[in-house]
């Protein structure tokens, strides 16, 4: 996969897509939770693939009562 400087998603961006805090995607990386993201420099930045791919392991199927 060949990942282009226009389709880097800063945190600010995220965040409010997931409707979480930044510092919820800030403490998300530091427990190795939350979506893959790259960091360059002293800036941290997701793609949508990633996005994409961490909410579709977040489904949950629902259990039928026996």
């Amino acid at each position: 996969m060949s990942i282009r400087l226009d389709d880097l998603l800063p945190v600010q961006e995220v965040a409010k897509k997931l409707n979480v805090h930044p510092r919820t995607l800030w403490r998300w990386r530091n427990e190795g939770a939350g979506p893959n993201y790259i960091p360059i420099g002293r800036q941290i930045f997701y793609t949508e693939e990633s996005i994409a791919a961490w909410l579709g392991a977040q489904e949950v199927q629902p259990c039928r009562e026996k």
